[in-house]
């Protein structure tokens, strides 16, 4: 089959543009939906859109229709975000914990109110430094509770178009059931950060 010139240079065009020489470096944004890295609990985690801190987990008790059955608890995780740039939006749907593969996302939609898990995040968007606080709850299975060699990590990936780095804080396997140390730990590593 023979090629007509315009059909071959449009074609050799298209090659150009959707692949790269090899040794040309692709163009890299600095946040685009990578990890940020591990971040101890209770300290910040900081980019160029963001500061994040994962303050402490609660228990919420058992309510609804896994309470029936005793297969869920609730579980509540307390956060702050400020903003470094204006239009920054945060919500609870932010939040997962993961867990060997396993994903819980936060409640948002419809979360109930439960004593001891109050205020809960509502979404809203930031202007810069301005920052906002509150609780993200997450219903629990017992299968999650269950001990492995996978630690449990909270993730914040905020919704934005385009991407923007996560922070990820690993915390204790007993969840809400030793709140009390867990707090005290993060309250000192918050101390000491600022």
């Amino acid at each position: 089959m023979q090629m007509t010139k315009p059909a071959f240079i449009l074609a050799a065009l298209g090659v150009a543009l959707y692949c790269p020489r090899a040794g040309a470096a692709a163009p890299a944004r600095a946040d685009e939906g990578t990890v940020q890295g591990l971040v101890a609990p209770g300290a910040w985690s900081e980019n160029r859109l963001y500061r994040f801190r994962l303050e402490r987990i609660e228990p919420c008790g058992a309510v609804g229709a896994g309470a029936l059955r005793g297969e869920t608890t609730w579980v509540a995780a307390f956060f702050t975000v400020q903003a470094k740039e204006p239009e920054f939006f945060a919500t609870p749907r932010d939040l997962e914990m993961r867990r060997g593969g396993v994903i819980l996302s936060a409640r948002f939609v419809n979360a109930p109110a439960l004593p001891g898990c109050k205020p809960l995040l509502q979404a809203k968007r930031l202007r810069a430094n301005e920052t906002v606080s509150g609780f993200a709850l997450f219903e629990v299975p017992k299968e999650f509770r269950v001990k492995t060699a996978d630690p449990i990590v909270v993730v914040y990936r905020p919704t934005r178009w385009g991407g923007a780095r996560r922070a990820e804080v690993p915390i204790p396997e007993c969840l809400d059931a030793c709140a009390k140390a867990w707090v005290e730990r993060a309250g000192r590593a918050s101390r000491r950060k600022f």
